[in-house]
């Protein structure tokens, strides 16, 4: 198969995933947050499949779920967020993959996903919210900092899923 059209098909497949993870596959977390199971399908994009291919799941996914799902008003700075936090958990994902293996690192890990996280969700998102919406930051970011939590540690489980299913997903890749 010629690897631009499977890179394609990748990413193709990566964006249905992510949907149907985060409308299907909810977990209630807090009041109306959900854990969105979609973060693992951007995990495991962003350890074992590529850059462009994960920035275009977290993005793209997120643009399709929410007019398909759920509504315009999250879209802006839910996907722009999204966006930010595939592209830096690749990089991120990319020096844990080539480091050693150990408590110290994986905690390293952890600690940078939440920041990640937190750059995406209350920075990027509280922040676009503001410009649209012209609501008060403190709002924005008291109500994102719940999707905050909850999406964090959908990404610690992700995370955890990602290093355990390299192997395979990585063969069936590169076959």
């Amino acid at each position: 198969m010629n690897r631009s059209v499977k890179r394609i098909s990748i990413t193709a497949l990566g964006i249905a995933m992510y949907i149907v993870f985060t409308a299907f596959f909810r977990i209630p977390f807090f009041q109306n947050y959900y854990l969105a199971m979609g973060y693992l399908v951007i995990a495991v994009y962003c350890y074992s499949i590529g850059l462009p291919e994960a920035v275009l799941t977290g993005f793209l996914g997120t643009v399709l779920y929410c007019l398909l799902f759920n509504s315009i008003n999250g879209l802006p700075g839910w996907s722009l967020g999204n966006a930010l936090i595939s592209f830096c958990l690749y990089q991120l994902f990319q020096w844990y993959k080539n480091s050693k293996k150990g408590v110290i690192n994986t905690v390293l890990a952890i600690v940078a996903i939440t920041l990640i996280t937190a750059l995406g969700i209350i920075g990027i998102k509280s922040v676009t919210e503001v410009f649209l919406y012209r609501q008060p930051l403190a709002v924005r970011v008291f109500n994102n900092s719940h999707a905050f939590v909850a999406d964090a540690v959908t990404l610690y489980i992700g995370f955890a899923v990602a290093v355990r299913t390299d192997g395979i997903v990585s063969r069936q890749i590169n076959r």
